[in-house]
């Protein structure tokens, strides 16, 4: 028994590393995120650049592409992602444009152009993280990226960007949600408690149920477990970790 118990142990010193690397790396993470405010785009995050006061410009990566967007003093929006280009597109309310319906008094009538080119005219909806968006004949946009030349590009900026910026300066948000840090944080504590600590735990649990727990050695069960259960609450806490950094939980 005390063979296999120490077989296993090289295999709980990484756990315990990984923990301890696991809570650093993602307070550093989180830390960072909460520093530094962006703006949502799609699935994405675009950060403000210093651009000398010509208009308002964000850049981040996209897709894996390095990302530009730019709002220029006159209003016009231009895109680039990677090499290709998209725009220049100007937003305009157009009270009209608002389809008929239970919806209509609550919508925004908006007009998107390239030019003389129009990509979308409808209505709109933004309250919070609730967005709507309804074409002029009442049909929901569910795909929100602007059709460029009647085709779809996953790669083309989203209509929610685009006409969020058009009202003015946009509301700029922290990607971490400081909840998921600490449930994540909690579950890698407890693995590490459970390595490092493995069997004053076993012989604690033992004395609800026997006189004597300081003699009782551990099955094999009880060996793996102080494998698997540290394992198990790793995994927890790195997709508890990474999904409090998604704009989905900011």
């Amino acid at each position: 028994m005390k063979e296999k118990n120490t077989a296993l142990a090289p295999l709980r010193r990484w756990l315990a590393v990984a923990a301890v690397g696991l809570i650093l790396l993602f307070s550093l993470l989180y830390l960072l995120a909460q520093l530094r405010p962006g703006l949502e785009f799609g699935d994405e995050m675009l950060y403000p650049a210093d651009t000398g006061g010509e208009g308002a410009v964000y850049t981040g990566r996209v897709d894996g592409a390095w990302a530009v967007l730019t709002v220029g003093e006159d209003g016009a929006i231009t895109y680039q992602w990677g090499e290709t280009e998209y725009g220049p597109y100007t937003v305009r309310t157009d009270p009209t444009a608002v389809p008929d319906g239970d919806m209509a008094d609550f919508l925004t009538g908006v007009e998107l152009r390239r030019g003389d080119q129009v990509l979308f005219r409808g209505g709109w909806l933004e309250a919070g993280d609730t967005f709507l968006l309804l074409a002029e004949d009442g049909t929901p946009v569910w795909d929100s990226a602007v059709p460029e030349d009647g085709e779809d590009d996953p790669h083309a900026p989203p209509l929610e960007a685009l006409l969020s910026l058009s009202q003015g300066t946009p509301e700029l948000i922290r990607r971490g949600n400081p909840l998921f840090w600490l449930l994540g944080t909690f579950a890698a504590v407890v693995a590490l408690a459970e390595i490092l600590f493995a069997d004053q735990l076993f012989r604690h649990r033992l004395s609800f149920h026997i006189r004597d727990p300081e003699r009782a050695e551990p099955s094999d069960w009880e060996l793996a477990w102080r494998v698997l259960a540290p394992l198990c609450l790793l995994l927890i806490a790195l997709i508890t970790y990474l999904a409090g950094l998604s704009l989905f939980f900011h």
